[in-house]
C-alpha cells in the first residue's frame, strides 16, 4: 500500500491510496474538509460520549466531532503504519491529536485494541459508545478487518459486562472470602510445558458412563484431567483425577465434591479462579490460579506478577486449553456430549443426576425429568462451539491429536470420534519447580475503583441508578463487607 498526499481544488490536501494497482481517494478531489463536515452532520446525533474512529486519514472526518462538548473520549485506530507516517507531521493531524480527549493507536497498537476493548468496563459508566468508519476506507482489507474485530470485541465487552453486573454481589462475596484466606497459590502458567504424552479430559455427559471401563483399563497410562462435575463418577469408580478444573462461581459447584473424602480430595491439585465459591476454593491444598477479564484481575497480585488471563465460558473449554498449554500432544475427550442422547443430560453419580433422582418426579423417568429440567437452561450449542474454536486454534499447525470417546451426542468439529481409542505415549513430567504467590489482602481503598466498578455495573444496568447513586451504593456495600480499613 502506497500513500500520497495531493492538493485539491480548495487548496486543502487529500490522500491518495495506491493498492492492488488501483488509486483510491480518501476524501474528494474538490473539498475534503467539506466531506468531513458532511460526515459529521450525518453521524453527530448518534455519537456517544466515547467515539471510536476506524482510520485517521487527515482527520477531516474526525475534527468536527471536537465541537461536541458531550464527547469525552475519541479513540482513533489507524491500522496502516505507512499512512500514519505519511500524515503525522501534517498540521491538520497535529491539531487534532493535541486535543486532550483524543487517543491515537496506530499499527499493531490499533490491531490490539480489539482485544483491549474487551476489558474496558469503564465504558459502561458513560452514555454510550459509537464506532465510525469513513466510507472511503471500508473497502480496504485492513480497515474492514479492524472494524469487524472492534465490533466483536465490543460485543464481548457488553456480554461480559452484563454477566459481571448480574452476578457482581455473588462474585464479590466469593472474592473477598478467598483473598482473606491468605492461601499460598501458584499461577496457572507454572503448568505450561510441564508434561508430554497422553491426557484424558472428562466431562459430565452421559457417555462418561460408557467410558468408565475404558478409563479404568488405561488409568495408569494417561493423565486424568477432570472437570468439576465429572469428579464424583470418577472417584466412585475408583479413579482419582490428576488435576481438577473448576470455573463456575455459584455455590452449587460445591455439591460436585460433597460426599467425597475431604482429605483425599484436598491432595488433588486444582485449577481455579479467585471468584469461585470459597468452599470450593478451600477444598484443595494446591491451587493453580487463573484470572478472567473481571476487573479484579490486575489488582489481586503484586505488580511484578502478570496475571494469567483465560476467559472461557465453559469448563470443558478451559480444561482443553490447559491440556494444550501443559504440553500434551494426544488429548482424549470422554463424556463430552453437548446434547441429550437417550434423553440423558448428565452421567450417573454426578450431582446434577442425583438431584433429579430425589426431586420427586413420579410420572417421568429420571432421564426424562433431567432433560426437561435442564434443556432450557444450558447453552450447550454455545459451549460446543467455544470448544471447537479452541480446538481449531490450539491444534492448528501443532502436533496435537484430539479424540472424542463418544457413542452419542453431537459431533465435535476437530475431534476424531472413536469408540476404541488407541492411546499415545504415557504422560511424563518434563519440568518441575514452581514459585507461588499470595493474593493482596483487601481493603475499602483497594476495592474502591476497579472492583467497585462491578457493583456499579449492576446498579447501572439492573437497578437503573445514575452514576453517582451507583457509586455510593457500591461504596456502602464494600464498607460493610471490609470495614473502614
Amino acid at each position: 500500500m502506497r500513500i500520497n498526499v495531493r492538493r485539491t481544488e480548495s487548496g486543502k490536501p487529500t490522500l491518495e491510496i495506491e493498492t492492488g494497482g488501483k488509486k483510491l481517494l480518501f476524501y474528494s478531489a474538490r473539498d475534503p474538509e467539506r466531506d468531513g463536515i458532511r460526515f459529521f452532520k450525518r453521524n453527530a446525533a448518534g455519537a456517544g460520549d466515547t467515539c471510536i474512529f476506524i482510520g485517521l486519514g487527515l482527520g477531516y472526518h474526525i475534527t468536527p466531532f471536537l465541537s461536541k462538548e458531550d464527547i469525552d473520549r475519541i479513540v482513533i485506530l489507524e491500522p496502516v503504519p505507512e499512512l500514519f507516517e505519511a500524515v503525522q507531521d501534517r498540521e491538520e493531524v497535529r491539531t487534532l491529536l493535541e486535543d486532550r480527549r483524543v487517543e491515537l493507536r496506530a499499527g499493531n497498537d490499533a490491531d490490539d485494541y480489539a482485544r483491549i476493548i474487551r476489558s474496558r468496563y469503564d465504558f459502561f459508566l458513560g452514555r454510550g459508545i459509537s464506532i465510525f468508519s469513513y466510507p472511503g476506507l471500508r473497502g480496504l482489507d485492513p480497515y474492514r478487518k479492524l472494524e469487524r474485530d472492534v465490533r466483536i470485541g465490543l460485543e464481548s465487552l457488553i456480554n461480559d459486562g452484563m454477566t459481571i453486573g448480574r452476578f457482581s454481589v455473588r462474585w464479590m462475596n466469593n472474592l473477598i472470602g478467598n483473598v482473606k484466606s491468605g492461601t499460598r497459590l501458584f499461577p496457572v502458567s507454572a503448568l505450561a510445558g510441564s508434561f508430554e504424552g497422553t491426557a484424558v479430559i472428562t466431562g459430565a455427559g452421559p457417555s462418561l458412563d460408557r467410558s468408565i471401563d475404558l478409563l479404568q483399563k488405561h488409568r495408569e497410562g494417561v493423565f486424568l484431567l477432570a472437570t468439576d462435575a465429572s469428579v464424583k463418577p470418577l472417584v466412585r469408580n475408583g479413579m482419582m483425577p490428576d488435576l481438577i478444573v473448576s470455573i463456575d462461581p455459584q455455590p452449587a459447584v460445591f455439591f460436585h465434591f460433597l460426599g467425597l473424602a475431604p482429605d483425599k480430595l484436598a491432595r488433588v491439585p486444582a485449577v481455579v479462579n479467585p471468584l469461585i465459591f470459597p468452599c470450593v476454593f478451600s477444598a484443595f491444598e494446591k491451587k493453580y490460579v487463573y484470572f478472567t477479564r473481571h476487573p479484579s484481575s490486575p489488582l489481586l497480585v503484586k505488580k511484578d506478577i502478570s496475571p494469567d488471563i483465560i476467559n472461557c465460558t465453559a469448563v470443558s473449554t478451559l480444561a482443553f486449553v490447559l491440556a494444550c498449554s501443559m504440553g500434551f500432544s494426544d488429548i482424549h475427550l470422554a463424556g463430552f456430549d453437548f446434547g441429550y442422547p437417550g434423553l440423558r443430560a448428565y452421567a450417573r453419580r454426578t450431582f446434577f443426576y442425583e438431584r433429579v433422582l430425589v426431586s420427586g418426579f413420579r410420572l417421568k423417568t429420571p432421564e426424562t425429568a433431567e432433560t426437561l429440567l435442564l434443556r432450557g437452561s444450558r447453552n450447550l450449542t454455545g459451549y460446543r462451539q467455544e470448544l471447537e474454536e479452541a480446538i481449531a486454534e490450539k491444534a492448528s499447525g501443532r502436533a496435537i491429536k484430539v479424540h472424542d470417546w463418544r457413542t452419542g451426542g453431537i459431533p465435535i468439529r476437530g475431534a476424531a470420534m472413536t469408540a476404541r481409542p488407541v492411546l499415545g505415549k504415557p504422560p511424563r513430567r518434563i519440568r518441575t519447580g514452581e514459585s507461588g504467590f499470595t493474593m493482596i489482602p483487601p481493603s475499602v481503598k483497594w476495592f474502591s475503583n476497579e472492583i467497585a466498578l462491578t457493583l456499579t455495573l449492576r446498579n447501572r444496568i439492573y437497578k437503573k441508578l445514575d452514576l453517582r447513586m451507583s457509586g455510593d451504593e457500591s461504596e456502602r456495600f464494600l464498607t460493610q463487607k471490609l470495614g473502614a480499613s
